[in-house]
C-alpha cells in the first residue's frame, strides 16, 4: 500500500527559513551587518535553487504527517529519524574503537 501523506515541499521549509532570517527580533543576538550579509548571502542561494532543473523526490527520513506516531505519553515521535539517528551514532563509535 502506497503512504498517502502529504510530505511537505523543501522549499518551504526555505520560506520559513527566510521568515526567520527576516526578523529583527530572532536575528538580534547578531550585528546588523552580518544580518544583512546572511540574508543576502541566503537570497543568492535560494535564486540558485530556484534556477535550478531538477527531478523532485521525497527524501526517506524527512518529518511529515506519514511518519509521525503518538507515544502513550503523547508525545511526537518520528521513528524512522530515531532509527538513523542511532545508525550512524553505532557507525561512528564503531569508527573510534
Amino acid at each position: 500500500m502506497w503512504c498517502t501523506a502529504t510530505f511537505p515541499h523543501f522549499k518551504e521549509e526555505l520560506d520559513q527559513a527566510r521568515l526567520a532570517l527576516a526578523d529583527d527580533g530572532l536575528m538580534s543576538a547578531l550585528p546588523v551587518r552580518d544580518r544583512s550579509m546572511l540574508r543576502a548571502a541566503f537570497d543568492r542561494f535560494r535564486a540558485d535553487v530556484d534556477s535550478c532543473k531538477y527531478t523532485e523526490r521525497t527524501l526517506h527520513g524527512e518529518p511529515h504527517s506519514g511518519n509521525l506516531l503518538s507515544t502513550p505519553q503523547s508525545r511526537p515521535e518520528y521513528p524512522e529519524m530515531r532509527w538513523h539517528a542511532e545508525h550512524h551514532l553505532e557507525k561512528v563509535r564503531q569508527a573510534v574503537r
